[in-house]
């Protein structure tokens, strides 16, 4: 009920659902997200699921294997889903879904859903901070790119400050987040 409260007060024009359960899909559903945000894409089903939802009509640009845009399915926990966007990154066998749409309006929207910090540059979550700086630049042509969802990682992260550099973070001017992440 929260979300659909929150939906409801702020209006979104585009909505990242991360770690998205069937339960809480099904909640929605029935409290009318779909109303708000008739359009959806991505995936239900755990920590690896994401949704990307939007009032206007989305074009998919990347989704991985078994999606098909403006769909939402319910995914295996615990399967692969996608390998990292970075040619130098290892394939890992789990990843989350980072659904890749094109709003009505040009905007190039990509859903985040990076893996919780760890401190070597071997880990899984550098690789991932650093594919993310990689898809940025990639992209680095496009007229309006946002990168919306649960980065796991603050501007106290160097790769995080990488991936900041030319980008405008939101929101602004409110006190800063707390850690998403826990680190046994």
């Amino acid at each position: 009920e929260h979300t659909m409260e929150a939906v409801e007060r702020v209006e979104p024009d585009v909505l990242v659902l991360i770690e998205e359960s069937p339960t809480h899909w099904k909640a929605l559903q029935r409290l009318g997200i779909r109303d708000r945000l008739p359009y959806a894409t991505g995936s239900i089903g755990g920590s690896y699921g994401t949704v990307v939802l939007t009032n206007q009509p989305m074009t998919c640009v990347e989704l991985r294997p078994g999606l098909a845009c403006n769909e939402v399915r319910e995914g295996e926990p615990g399967r692969a889903t996608q390998a990292p966007v970075g040619a130098s990154a290892p394939p890992f066998a789990e990843a989350f879904d980072s659904p890749v749409v094109r709003l009505s309006d040009g905007t190039l929207f990509k859903a985040v859903h990076a893996w919780s910090p760890r401190t070597t540059r071997e880990s899984r979550w550098f690789q991932e901070q650093s594919n993310l700086v990689t898809w940025r630049d990639a992209h680095a042509d496009e007229p309006r790119l946002v990168m919306a969802g649960d980065f796991n990682a603050t501007r106290s992260h160097p790769v995080f400050r990488r991936l900041l550099q030319g980008m405008e973070a939101a929101p602004s001017g409110y006190a800063p987040w707390t850690r998403t992440w826990w680190t046994p």
